[in-house]
């Protein structure tokens, strides 16, 4: 599929308290690095990509938290939305809502 996907990351660090923030900015890191577009909100980082490149930063994310973070447990929630119609971007859903309200 060529459209465009749309995915909430939300990484939730279950152990070693004192690091969460230390922790998420690094996920955030990684979702800025990875060149798709996001928007940072309160809960999770919500993503614009193709199924690959989003399943690509999810890899991404869990590897680098193996490897520099082996200490702790976490938990990645990943929620995608897809359409084989048209590209989910997260942008345009922001838009439908404003004009709802």
């Amino acid at each position: 599929m060529k459209h465009k996907i749309n995915a909430a990351f939300q990484f939730v660090p279950l152990a070693n308290k004192t690091k969460s923030f230390a922790l998420i900015d690094r996920v955030i890191e990684l979702i800025k690095d990875s060149r798709l577009e996001y928007e940072v909100t309160p809960f999770n980082t919500v993503v614009n990509g193709s199924m690959k490149q989003v399943m690509k930063l999810a890899d991404k994310i869990y590897t680098v938290c193996n490897k520099q973070f082996a200490d702790g447990d976490y938990l990645l929630n990943i929620q995608i939305h897809f359409t084989n119609r048209n590209n989910c971007i997260f942008k345009d859903k922001l838009k439908a809502k404003s004009t709802r309200a």
